[in-house]
């Protein structure tokens, strides 16, 4: 079937303009940026990581080292650390080739867990949601054989939204988008949602996102926390990094009037205080699903062939 999703072509955009959240790079950064290629542990790489998607990426692509400078506070050596342990991790972990991993169980984790993309917020990030408390942890146990599955189910989404979905965004609103809004529901948690597996698995994520997909996220909201919460977040704190922490607010109530502030009534579900019913029911929705069948997204192919990578998977 033939995607329909418009992508983005920055050859013929217009400059993007400032956003407190992506704004463009300084005179200092577009400095370090030029320091960064012509570092001889970044010449190293390109000896090392030459035929691999995100070093052909670092060559060519401003933003994506401003994202590694940015993550590292505008230190150069530890930026060029951060990439080259992203490139180590995506060729042990064969994350260039995640979005065609096959999960056959998919429909069914996505009915006892249910998350996805759905829509755009205002100013054109895509928003991801997360209903937390309505997991059936026993269900989805029974649907996964392991932690590790779903981990890679997780990869597959955050390399669907690199490929694929910043690019639509970024035609959509004629701006480059590369970050993307998440709203974690937990109306519905409880004892039962609290496992190591659990909690192995919001750890391998947050350490996946926030060391491997730098600054990808604009803005986290964590609706509808019951008190229970409060102890789960001390766990989890210390795995945050003060800069991805400074993005999340929680609230004890669904936070409508801040939700609606940033994404359109009828963009909104209705769960979250808006008026659409087709959470789960995109048409990204629909391409993810066929990425877990096995089948390539057109922003990755158009991505392989500008980059001349050509094999099968």
């Amino acid at each position: 079937m033939e995607s329909t999703i418009k992508l983005w072509d920055p050859t013929t955009a217009s400059p993007s303009p400032n956003d407190d959240s992506e704004s463009p790079a300084s005179q200092e950064e577009v400095e370090q940026i030029v320091a960064f290629r012509l570092d001889s542990a970044f010449i190293d790489l390109i000896k090392e990581y030459n035929n691999t998607l995100l070093l052909r990426y670092a060559l060519v692509d401003d933003r994506f080292i401003l994202r590694y400078l940015r993550a590292r506070c505008g230190d150069i050596s530890k930026a060029i650390n951060m990439l080259q342990a992203t490139l180590k991790w995506r060729m042990d972990f064969g994350t260039d080739h995640a979005i065609c991993w096959k999960f056959p169980w998919m429909e069914q984790a996505k009915a006892v867990y249910p998350h996805g993309f759905h829509k755009f917020s205002k100013n054109g990030y895509p928003v991801y949601i997360e209903r937390v408390g309505l997991i059936d942890v026993q269900k989805l146990v029974s649907v996964v054989d392991t932690v590790d599955q779903i981990v890679k189910l997780h990869v597959q989404l955050m390399e669907y939204s690199r490929s694929t979905l910043f690019p639509t965004a970024s035609a959509r609103c004629g701006r480059l988008i590369d970050q993307q809004i998440t709203i974690v529901d937990l109306n519905g948690l409880n004892s039962s949602h609290i496992s190591k597996n659990v909690y192995q698995y919001i750890k391998s994520c947050a350490e996946i996102d926030q060391k491997y997909y730098p600054e990808a996220l604009n803005r986290m909201f964590v609706v509808n926390a019951p008190f229970l919460f409060s102890a789960i977040w001390r766990v989890i704190k210390p795995w945050v990094e003060p800069r991805t922490s400074e993005k999340i607010s929680i609230t004890r109530n669904g936070n409508e009037d801040e939700l609606l502030k940033i994404i359109d009534r009828d963009c909104l579900p209705d769960f979250l205080g808006g008026s659409d019913t087709t959470f789960l029911h995109s048409e990204h929705e629909a391409e993810l699903r066929r990425c877990s069948m096995g089948e390539r997204p057109l922003g990755s192919q158009k991505e392989r062939l500008r980059f001349a990578l050509r094999d099968a998977t």
